[in-house]
């Protein structure tokens, strides 16, 4: 099976890389961008698994990546992490009333504080996120 392609957005270099460098040592195929507008040229170019997005960017931010993404149907099935100092609920709330996205279209979000969190609690996330959608693919 091949590893994993996981697209991380964030403006900040020193986050960027941390990130890439915690996905890499866990085996995922990574492409990490700067912008949003980068983020979309990237995706694209190739399908990703999982897209583990920076919530607040100059130009575009994450939720209107986000919405971004929900509006393609070639990332139907890519599960999105928001990465967010926002509480959860407010974003939670943002997203899911959206009118982008219609209720019936199961929205695989998760929503991180990495303030709170180690690099590794949000890998670990992400691969929870991962394995269950894979489960879900097979039938399990």
């Amino acid at each position: 099976m091949s590893p994993p392609k996981i697209l991380l957005v964030d403006d900040e270099p020193h986050i960027l890389s941390g990130y890439r460098m915690a996905f890499e040592a866990a085996g995922y195929d990574v492409t990490a961008v700067s912008s949003g507008e980068e983020a979309q040229r990237a995706a694209l170019a190739a399908p990703f698994d999982f897209a583990l997005i920076d919530a607040m960017m100059p130009q575009m931010d994450g939720f209107e990546l986000t919405a971004w993404f929900r509006s393609r149907p070639e990332a139907t099935g890519l599960g999105i992490g928001l990465l967010t100092a926002l509480p959860a609920d407010p974003v939670e709330k943002a997203v899911y009333s959206s009118d982008e996205w219609p209720l019936a279209e199961p929205l695989r979000l998760i929503v991180i504080k990495p303030m709170l969190k180690d690099i590794s609690d949000v890998v670990a996330a992400v691969d929870r996120q991962l394995h269950h959608a894979r489960s879900e693919l097979c039938g399990g």
